[in-house]
């Protein structure tokens, strides 16, 4: 698979979740009991 139909898919996967909870982090919350400090604690573990 190649980078450019890697990013589209995850466009698309991005836009069905926005429309639905409006935020990733709203996402997260709702499906997998992340609240906003636990997201952002992993965000900055895998980002650094």
């Amino acid at each position: 698979m190649t980078f450019g139909v890697t990013e589209e898919i995850g466009k698309i996967v991005l836009d069905a979740i926005f429309n639905e909870y409006g935020s990733v982090e709203i996402y997260f919350e709702k499906e997998f009991n992340i609240n906003r400090n636990e997201l952002q604690r992993l965000r900055s573990l895998y980002t650094e």
